[in-house]
């Protein structure tokens, strides 16, 4: 899974997901599983590349003297803020 681009990655994830819509009735609970399983690790992977592609953006900002608000992101910009509403939701 690391060797996937993005686009790549969210095409996997959008076909579990148009799966599990179309077949959802018909497959058995550790196939769901399954998908949900695959799904998931697909969005951390994603996850992963894109703060990669921040902080790459961040640094060659900091390099050319960018202000970072000059392109719209602050380094305290987060990723991050969806894992708090994942632990949210658990704790629910």
């Amino acid at each position: 899974m690391e060797n996937l681009t993005f686009d790549e990655s969210m095409g996997k994830l959008e076909s579990i997901l148009d799966d599990l819509e179309a077949k959802g009735d018909s497959l058995t609970p550790e196939e769901i599983e399954a998908k949900i399983t695959e799904a998931e690790k697909l969005r951390d992977h994603c996850k992963d590349l894109l703060k990669k592609e921040k902080e790459e953006i961040i640094k060659t900002a900091r390099d050319n003297n960018i202000p970072l608000e000059d392109i719209g992101i602050t380094a305290d910009d987060d990723l991050d803020d969806y894992d708090d509403l994942e632990e949210e939701e658990e704790e629910e």
